[in-house]
């Protein structure tokens, strides 16, 4: 560990407005003949286009349809996202419990999209953030952390008027009537065609073990042994069945995590709460609009990360908190005032 710290820095909510202000957040360039087309360009401009263009371009004519919609009507456009579930639990990543600077220009970023649909439709749109507080439980995220966690984001929504961005959370799904019976069920048979190494359900399951196996509360671990944990070229007893700990509990959290997708799915959550809507995406895929969560050079989800802000070049990059105390570097903590 090489960093150094200088003083801690408090600032209050018009500073940090203010700061905000001078990030630059480039509007699309609008392209396309009809209005629908205009509209559907946003998503692809590289300013906002996150994965393969062929992602969304293939289903150019449903994404036209789908915003036709809106626009035969003369309503805002409706957008979801899923994200914004608590600080993820790994002490290598970022040792904070609520949002920072980070997810407030991940809102922002959310913002600039509607103001680039405002240029050519005035009805712009409405972004539904689908938080994943919900998923809390399957990493290790006592419910306290992640409900303070969304209420604090939904403060800075209310402080910087985004009045076109609201939250709710994924964790109203288990409201559903049914739900609990049909969890069981998709996990049951989840878990029976895993075994039977059915190739989809491999692909689905295998395919998420790393990714979650990163997420998983490890708070209760010191960093010196965190280190030797993530480092495949430490094999020792004790560092090996720490392994074997998590990844029991990874994969337990696997079953259950796309037990709840398939079944908000199944229940048809998502249209029920906004329908209609068009899917945004942090994770690029066919069957979504792919954005970037900051910026074309900055992908790292905002929760996973300490947001590392340069003053010369206002530009801010989301870095792990052990690659910051790698550098030797000095670096200025700042604060938001009652934080």
């Amino acid at each position: 560990i090489r960093w150094k710290l200088n003083s801690k820095k408090i600032i209050n909510l018009q500073q940090l407005l203010e700061t905000t202000s001078n990030i630059k957040l480039p509007l699309a360039k609008i392209k396309g003949t009809t209005l629908e087309e205009k509209i559907f360009s946003v998503f692809l401009d590289s300013n906002f286009l996150y994965g393969p263009k062929d992602n969304i371009l293939d289903d150019k004519n449903i994404w036209v349809e789908k915003i036709n919609y809106f626009t035969k009507q003369n309503i805002p456009i409706l957008l979801t996202v899923h994200g914004f579930p608590f600080k993820i639990p790994c002490p290598l990543k970022t040792n904070r419990l609520n949002p920072d600077l980070g997810e407030v220009m991940a809102l922002l970023k959310l913002k600039s999209i509607a103001d680039s649909i405002k240029q050519i439709y005035s009805p712009a749109a409405k972004i539904t953030i689908i938080g994943e507080g919900g998923f809390a439980k399957f990493v290790g995220v006592k419910p306290s952390e992640w409900k303070n966690y969304r209420n604090s984001i939904q403060k800075f929504i209310k402080d910087f008027k985004l009045n076109n961005i609201q939250v709710i959370d994924i964790s109203d799904l288990e409201k559903e009537r049914n739900f609990r019976k049909v969890f069981n069920k998709i996990k049951k048979d989840l878990l029976k065609f895993y075994k039977a190494k059915n190739e989809s359900v491999l692909k689905k399951i295998d395919g998420t073990i790393d990714s979650v196996y990163r997420i998983i509360s490890t708070k209760k671990y010191t960093e010196d042994l965190l280190i030797d944990i993530y480092n495949p070229k430490v094999s020792i007893p004790e560092i090996d069945k720490i392994r074997k700990i998590l990844r029991k509990k990874t994969i337990d959290s696997v079953f259950d995590y796309h037990a709840f997708l398939m079944t908000r799915d199944t229940l048809d959550f998502v249209n029920k709460k906004v329908p209609h809507s068009l899917p945004l995406t942090v994770s690029p895929k066919k069957g979504r609009l792919g954005v970037f969560p900051i910026s074309p050079k900055n992908d790292r989800l905002p929760y996973h990360g300490v947001p590392l802000l340069n003053p010369k070049t206002n530009k801010i990059k989301i870095e792990y908190l052990i690659d910051l105390k790698r550098t030797n570097k000095k670096y200025t903590p700042v604060h938001l005032k009652d934080d």
